[in-house]
């Protein structure tokens, strides 16, 4: 990226005294603009804690939910069009534009976001992203990727912004219970969890019987894990614990939940919004259909295409043999399937998103003859993430 010169140091960043590393190459720089709706940005933000070495993952504050974040590896990321960007300007890779992952975290935030430190206003002006510890210290939520159910008491501030800043989210504690994807005998009550599971907003959400009530003391419940089906036409319906069967669930609508064992009555689910439960697995494979998002996401900005140096390439250029990593090598897209379970895919996160990049690596990978399939992708991301900073 430097040899290439993308990246750009930007200083007085929330008043931080050190420099910020930005990525500022032409696709990147207009993603960026398109993602947060703010014309002033000069780049995309890479992660640098207090001061210290640039690192090749975008800010977790500013992209948190994102594949390349820091924290994109302990969840399902979203490959968003901010990193198929980065892997275009490179000069190696050609993105499939059309096939990049929205992202609920930061979307049409405004400059505010970037430019300003967390406060104590922070929450409420954007509400799913962060909380307040005060009052939602006792509240269970669903995390702002919905693959979970979190608290409120981590920061995802990383000192690259004003001195001593926190911005809390809500965090899913370790262990599988909390995760709405992963099926197991330890859950909480009233959760209907499995592959094809998301965490779903509620109110008046009151467990029947005791023995719910007693494992979750004086915690606030306002999220429920349940299934979700998304139709080829971007509708979505949910099926919840206790229910017979799924039930149409339009974004800005809510279900009333039917009396039953589980819960009382008078407890209602949010309906969310098609693109935050129906574009990835709950694996991290994407289920994009292009034509079902037209008109729901920000305007696609079609950035130039970079052309690799002979020089760069080793003195052969790399044409068509070249694959760009995930979606910039995505294969075709598939015709609409029949309305299924959002996690209802063929192979998994690692082999949809990386694998291309270990195709891309070529001989560097292929010594690698006597490991597993999933060490070389290891190996390969490891290897693609680190190119994002070396010349």
């Amino acid at each position: 990226m430097r040899a290439r010169e993308m990246l750009e140091e930007v200083t007085d960043v929330r008043g931080n005294p050190n420099p910020v590393t930005v990525v500022k190459s032409p696709a990147t720089l207009e993603k960026t603009k398109a993602h947060y709706g703010c014309p002033e940005l000069q780049g995309m933000e890479l992660l640098r804690i207090n001061g210290g070495a640039v690192q090749p993952y975008w800010s977790p504050r500013n992209a948190k939910d994102e594949l390349m974040s820091f924290l994109g590896g302990f969840t399902a990321g979203y490959y968003t069009a901010l990193t198929m960007a980065a892997f275009e300007d490179l000069g190696y890779y050609k993105a499939v534009w059309g096939m990049e992952e929205p992202m609920a975290w930061g979307n049409n935030s405004g400059c505010d976001l970037l430019k300003s430190p967390c406060s104590a206003e922070t929450p409420a002006k954007y509400p799913g992203m962060f909380c307040d510890k005060g009052t939602d210290g006792e509240t269970l939520r669903c995390t702002s990727n919905r693959q979970s159910i979190g608290v409120c008491k981590k920061s995802i501030a990383e000192g690259s912004g004003a001195p001593n800043e926190t911005c809390p989210v809500f965090w899913a504690d370790p262990g599988p219970e909390v995760f709405c994807s992963v099926e197991g005998d330890k859950t909480i009550p009233g959760f209907l969890r499995g592959r094809g599971s998301w965490c779903l907003d509620a109110e008046a959400l009151r467990l029947k019987g005791s023995a719910g009530k007693a494992e979750l003391g004086p915690i606030d419940l306002r999220a429920v894990c349940a299934e979700v089906q998304c139709g080829e036409g971007g509708t979505v319906k949910v099926k919840y614990l206790g229910a017979a069967e799924y039930v149409p669930c339009p974004e800005g609508s809510a279900i009333e939940l039917t009396a039953s064992e589980h819960f009382e009555e008078g407890a209602k689910i949010k309906c969310p919004k098609y693109e935050e439960v129906c574009t990835i697995a709950a694996n991290g494979s994407s289920l994009v259909i292009p034509r079902v998002l037209e008109g729901v996401t920000p305007p696609v900005l079609e950035p130039p295409r970079a052309e690799a140096s002979s020089a760069a390439a080793g003195g052969d250029s790399p044409g068509g043999a070249a694959a760009a990593a995930g979606a910039a090598a995505a294969p075709d897209v598939p015709a609409p399937p029949t309305p299924t379970a959002a996690a209802t895919v063929n192979g998994s996160a690692v082999q949809k998103k990386l694998e291309v990049a270990a195709q891309q690596l070529g001989s560097d990978a292929s010594t690698a003859v006597g490991c597993s399939h999933l060490a070389l992708l290891v190996v390969a991301a490891a290897a693609a993430a680190v190119a994002m900073l070396l010349p």
